[in-house]
């Protein structure tokens, strides 16, 4: 079985952060992950692209782990991927960007991704 790409908006190398904690978790599911990280980088073994734009396949999956701020500004972006589904983590919610995600066509979920990969909801 091949599983699909997720895309991580906010991807941390500090082993403490939920996004890395997320790509680790990820990782040993197999599913493929694109780590966003303007600082760049290598998590896990996966090198980080720098921005959304770098991002060169349609996930099925965009996890969100950035501000709300951030994500209103990023929200055209996302949408350009066309995602199945965008998870916005707890504290990342934004009114704005979820409408505009939902009117796009794409499935919004607000819930933490780690606890629907370890309750076998992802």
């Amino acid at each position: 079985m091949i599983m699909a790409t997720t895309v991580v908006l906010g991807a941390s190398q500090n082993t403490a952060r939920f996004s890395n904690r997320a790509i680790s978790k990820l990782i040993a599911l197999n599913h493929p992950v694109i780590p966003v990280s303007p600082k760049g980088g290598n998590i896990h073994g996966v090198t980080c692209v720098t921005s959304l734009e770098a991002v060169e396949t349609h996930p099925d999956t965009v996890t969100i782990y950035v501000n709300p701020t951030l994500i209103e500004q990023e929200v055209d972006k996302i949408i350009a991927l066309a995602p199945r589904r965008v998870i916005f983590n707890p504290g990342t919610e934004s009114v704005m960007a979820i409408d505009k995600v939902k009117s796009a066509g794409i499935a919004v979920i607000t819930d933490c991704t780690l606890v629907m990969l370890d309750s076998g909801r992802y």
